[in-house]
């Protein structure tokens, strides 16, 4: 997802995407949904079947195998 997205997606839940780099409005966003905010930080499976972000943050197949 682009970052003009994710600023429109991080607004909408009320926050503030002064001087936040993409990764921790991507991390905030998964806190405010319930998620682990745990973006990017090369884990090899998840749990957050829900999580918005969990195609673009495991590898295709790892996500794809486990929906």
């Amino acid at each position: 997802m682009d970052i003009e997205r994710i600023r429109r997606k991080a607004k909408s839940l009320g926050i503030s995407v002064a001087s936040k780099t993409k990764l921790e409005l991507i991390r905030k966003i998964q806190s405010i949904e319930g998620n682990f905010d745990c973006f990017g930080k090369n884990k090899k499976s998840c749990d957050e079947l829900k999580c918005s972000w969990r195609d673009e943050c495991l590898p295709r197949s790892e996500a794809n195998r486990e929906k």
